[in-house]
């Protein structure tokens, strides 16, 4: 019986140590996170009008092949 109780203990220390370790990865992630959402505070908001297209020929080829036309 004291062999078995000393399994248990020790697969449940192995579980708690990996739980300890997500929860480090999981406080890591959260300071990140803040960090980036304080440094950039107001995402800019997208304009509603298109790029302005230079009239060049070679921009305009290359401009169409990447829409694929």
């Amino acid at each position: 019986m004291t062999d078995r109780k000393q399994t248990q203990a020790d697969i449940l220390a192995t579980r708690l140590r990996e739980l300890s370790g997500q929860v480090e990865h999981l406080r890591i992630s959260r300071k990140t996170l803040i960090f980036l959402a304080e440094e950039d505070p107001a995402p800019a908001e997208p304009s509603a009008s298109p790029p302005v297209v230079p009239d060049h020929p070679a921009y305009q080829q290359i401009h169409g092949l990447r829409q694929g036309r």
